[in-house]
Order: C-alpha cells, then structure tokens, then sequence
C-alpha cells in the first residue's frame, strides 16, 4: 500500500523547520562553528550544533530523573519537531523513532524514552504502540519500514516517523578524537559531528489536501508518495524518467532502476527532495 508524506519538521545546525533548512541549504550557509570543545592539541573542534535558545527546556520531573547528558539533550532536540509536526497525528500518537545505537543495559533511560518525549513536547505519545529503533546508521529505514508495514494493517492510523541523534557529549567526543575520527588539521578522512531531529507523519495515500499539495509546490516533501516495494513494470518509464531527472543519471535497466530509487529515497529522508518513490 502506498503511503503520503504529511507535514515535516527539523531541527539541526541548518535551521528550525523544513523551510527554513531547505532555504539554508538552497542558500549555500553552513551550520558549521567552532563548539565548546576542544580537540587533545586543545584546538576548538567544529560540530554542527544547535544553538540553546532553538531547545525546549527539560521539565522539572525529568531534571530529576537520572537521565545521561545524551539523553536529556535529544529530548531537548526531538521535542520541539514532534511537537511541529503533532497536530495532524491523531491523539494520542503514533512515533517510530530512529535512535543512535544505544546499549539499553547500560542506560537504563532507554525504555523509557518516549514517555519522557511525551512529557517534554507536552504530547500524548501511545506508548503501547509507539515503538524505538536504537540501530545507529540503518535505524531511520528500520523505522520507515515498520511505519509503512502498521499503516498497511490499519491504514486508518497515521504514524510518525522520526530520527533523533546528537554528538555533543564529552565521551563520545573525547573517543572519536582519540581514535582521529574527527575532521581537523591532522585528520583529513574524518567528519564533522553535529545533531539534529527529524520527523513527519506518514499516512495511508488518499487525496492530496491543500496544505499537502501547497507544501509539494514548496518542495517540503508534503504529499509526496512512497512505497516499498518494486515498481510495476509499466510505470518503469514514467519512473526512470523522474529519477533521472533527480538523481541526474541514466537508467540502464529495472536493477538500475531499483538503485536509484533506493538512493533517491535516502535523499528525500535528508529533506532533499519531494518526487515519487516506489
């Protein structure tokens, strides 16, 4: 079953909102500064890191709650976007929320992580629902995978699908310098390490409302359809045609096809685009 990109929201060094990131990143201005923290030959490392005036501040229940510094700063980054997109959700809602590889042994927080997101973005998430994807790097397919397959048994629910992740702890910056990971003036394979927040709500395909097919005009990724599954194949040339017109390659065959739209979706989870996927 197909599913429609609802209203989007982000929240990064490039912006607050998916109009003004993809206005930052049309524009050509880097989120890129100097942070707090210093590499071992005591020189700033850059990060992309969001200013504090743009997070919402942490309840006075969950300062006491024993959450790690990642912890509280990615409720800090997610709460402000779920919120954003939230309202046309349903209630309570539905969140699939990609996360980076967290070992929940050890942080006890974990299982317990959306219901402290329910209470910093002052939004009733269905727990019982509601799952997380602590996979790293694959987790936000994982996320868009199980959204797609729950809106294909209810299409009546919408879900929201999202990604959270930040570097800006002392540890995990204090590792990556140590084992030259970083970008800097000794190291020039490494990467810049940044955080930011992501979510949109994905529901069942049907007729495009005005606010969906004004934010397809905008290129905000609203209205835009997505599917997991092979595309049929006589839509093969009306889909290499709009493929190649993104991605700027030719399309030799249905394999060839298939790839790019595999790439072309992992652009469009960027905010990058807001053409068809199959």
């Amino acid at each position: 079953m197909p599913a429609v990109i609802g209203p989007s929201s982000v929240l990064c060094a490039g912006g607050r909102g998916t109009e003004q990131l993809w206005a930052t990143v049309r524009a050509g201005i880097s989120g890129i500064k100097d942070s707090h923290l210093a590499d071992r030959d005591v020189e700033p490392i850059p990060m992309g890191v969001i200013p504090e005036a743009a997070l919402l501040p942490l309840p006075p229940e969950l300062l006491t709650a024993g959450l790690s510094s990642i912890a509280r700063r990615m409720l800090q980054i997610s709460a402000p976007v779920l919120r954003a997109v939230s309202t046309t959700a349903g209630t309570p809602v539905v969140v699939y929320l990609a996360m980076p590889q967290i070992d929940s042994a050890a942080n006890s927080w974990l299982g317990k992580f959306l219901e402290y997101l329910s209470i910093c973005a002052e939004i009733p998430i269905d727990i019982a629902v509601s799952k997380i994807f602590p996979g790293g790097r694959a987790a936000a397919f994982a996320a868009l995978e199980a959204a797609l397959n729950a809106i294909e048994q209810n299409p009546a629910a919408p879900v929201v699908v999202g990604g959270v992740d930040t570097y800006l702890d002392l540890r995990v910056i204090g590792v990556l310098d140590r084992e030259k990971r970083i970008l800097g003036n000794e190291v020039s394979d490494g990467f810049i390490p940044g955080e930011g927040a992501a979510f949109l709500v994905l529901r069942a395909s049907r007729k495009l409302t005005p606010s969906d097919a004004a934010g397809r005009r905008h290129g905000l990724g609203c209205g835009s359809s997505i599917r997991n599954r092979a595309c049929p194949g006589r839509r093969i040339g009306r889909c290499a045609t709009e493929i190649e017109r993104y991605c700027g390659h030719r399309v030799a065959d249905q394999q060839h096809l298939c790839g790019l739209q595999r790439r072309k979706l992992r652009c469009q989870a960027l905010g990058s685009g807001t053409t068809e996927a199959h």
